[in-house]
């Protein structure tokens, strides 16, 4: 559940929160910037992508864990 958490939790904070960041700074920058390629999505796509393999291979190594897992049992 920790792996599908992270992702789940990666995915709608810094995916959409960047996509609708981009498009605010543009929004806000120039009224002829104001629309997002197809090839700048998919580029954001691909890189949010490559870091969640990265994310669920330290978790499979153990390097991320719950919380729980650096403390002893009490």
């Amino acid at each position: 559940m920790f792996q599908i958490a992270v992702i789940v939790g990666y995915w709608l904070t810094n995916v959409l929160g960047g996509v609708l960041m981009r498009k605010g700074v543009r929004w806000w920058r120039s009224p002829e910037e104001r629309t997002e390629t197809k090839r700048e999505l998919w580029q954001d796509l691909w890189i949010s992508l490559a870091y969640t393999v990265l994310i669920v291979l330290l978790i499979k190594l153990g390097v991320l864990k719950p919380i729980q897992g650096h403390f002893g049992r009490a």
